[in-house]
């Protein structure tokens, strides 16, 4: 009777640990996952704070032609950069984000935006920019 009793104890024990690990596993992803996507928009973020603020002071600056390359996006851990391009429709300017390389943009305009002040007319040049391309304002 005894050595049944241990039998079940130890399967128990197993199971109770594979459910464990496999919770911690689980929650490692869902980090990692989260950390991608805050690295990403971060990123996104600081390109369009810099070319928006180029285009204005390019306005103040009127006489000044500034070229400036677009940073690409880097996920963590990734070996390949992620394709992306600014895209412009008055007031703001918008990071449209390729995540898995298919074409289509993951990351909705609405995450990535940034308006851009300006006294007197709309931004005007090639857009969309692609990222990793260099650009000049003026």
């Amino acid at each position: 009777m005894q050595r049944g009793q241990i039998s079940i104890d130890l399967t128990l024990t197993i199971l109770v640990a594979m459910l464990f690990l496999q919770g911690m596993a689980i929650l490692m992803t869902d980090i990692a996952e989260s950390q991608q996507n805050i690295s990403i928009r971060s990123q996104g973020r600081a390109i369009l704070n810099e070319v928006a603020r180029l285009y204005t002071l390019n306005e103040e600056l009127s006489d000044l032609e500034i070229g400036y390359t677009v940073p690409k996006i880097r996920g963590i851990g990734e070996r390949r950069p992620f394709d992306c391009e600014i895209n412009y429709a008055d007031p703001q300017l918008t990071l449209d984000i390729d995540l898995d390389g298919d074409g289509a943009y993951g990351v909705t305009p609405e995450e990535l935006a940034v308006a851009v002040t300006r006294d007197t007319t709309p931004l005007s040049g090639a857009f969309p920019i692609n990222c990793g391309a260099t650009v000049t304002i003026g």
